[in-house]
């Protein structure tokens, strides 16, 4: 049973001071809830302090304020505010609160840059579960972060970060909150998408051999120019065995054939390679940018493809004058 109860023991004790100074009774007369035959709820999980909105219902939002943790200096503070931490007590989290926008109409304009933005909800960060942390942020080590330098190394959410998550409303305060959040793509990832995108527009196709290779690069010699081009491993496009098995027969001949064929594509010195070649801005040391070719979408081409010289005349008949 809850009870409203008036605060009167103040007043009680110090009724001249209240008829000296009447500016005071509204704070004597403050109003506070008082709970009766309290009892024990043997179920555990009986007390619900949030409903989630729509369930099983996924929504989608951008991350407009990062949540951080705080347990390296928070050393135990209570949060401000409502939220899960500070609901049952437990602040083990030690995480300021963060904000995501909601997206609406997602089906139309998840691929746009002109998403539809609703309101704001919350978010911590131990709602966040980041399955492979390294997805996160590219692998490529070339690419500066337009973050942070250590942003790379962070699981956490970033800002402009495309979401998805369960929102819920907590009971006691009325907010919203944003639950069982995942990585749609983050804002680094579509950063460097749009900036492959656009390297790409003005890429040229080439033909070439490889001339080195290094742990996880290595450089192609291409037959249109004097410059070597770097290349990442990760941009090597093997062929599916599908295209290996093509016009298969299924007799011996032919699978020894489809065998020789999948062997052949090992990278290896001298190898025989098409490519298109991009320029690349890069910083090395000091933060100074400079521009490197890299090769992108390469792919393995049969022996003799590739041609360095071009016979423009034969049987050319002369005299020696110097």
């Amino acid at each position: 049973a809850i009870i409203n109860n008036r605060n009167n023991s103040s007043s009680n004790s110090n009724s001249n001071d209240r008829n000296n100074n009447s500016g005071s009774s509204s704070l004597d007369q403050e109003e506070k809830l008082s709970a009766y035959q309290v009892r024990l709820v043997d179920v555990q999980g009986s007390v619900v302090w949030e409903m989630e909105d729509e369930p099983n219902v996924r929504k989608m939002g951008v991350v407009e304020r990062v949540s951080r943790n705080l347990s390296s200096y928070n050393n135990g503070r209570e949060r401000r505010g409502g939220g899960r931490d500070s609901r049952d007590g437990n602040n083990s989290g030690g995480s300021s609160e963060g904000t995501i926008r909601l997206v609406i109409n997602t089906d139309e304009n998840e691929n746009s840059d002109e998403m539809q933005k609703g309101a704001l909800v919350r978010y911590q960060l131990s709602d966040y579960t980041n399955p492979t942390p390294t997805s996160h942020r590219s692998p490529n080590s070339n690419n500066s972060n337009p973050s942070s330098a250590s942003a790379s190394a962070s699981a956490a959410l970033c800002k402009h970060d495309i979401v998805e998550f369960n929102l819920f409303t907590e009971k006691r305060s009325g907010l919203k909150y944003a639950r069982q959040i995942t990585l749609i793509q983050s804002e680094y990832e579509r950063i460097m998408e749009q900036k492959e995108e656009e390297m790409m527009k003005h890429a040229s196709y080439e033909q070439g051999v490889v001339i080195s290779l290094k742990n996880g690069f290595g450089f192609l010699k291409s037959n249109r120019r004097k410059e070597d081009v770097y290349f990442h491993y990760s941009h090597v496009e093997l062929p599916d065995d599908d295209e290996d098995d093509n016009d298969n027969d299924n007799n011996d001949e032919d699978k020894k054939e489809d065998a020789t064929s999948r062997n052949n594509h090992t990278l290896k010195e001298g190898q025989e390679m098409e490519f298109y070649v991009v320029t690349e801005e890069s910083k090395g040391r000091n933060n100074k940018k400079s521009l490197s070719l890299s090769a992108r979408k390469i792919k393995f081409l049969p022996e003799g493809s590739v041609i360095f010289h071009q016979v423009v005349a034969q049987g050319i008949t002369g005299k020696v004058i110097i």
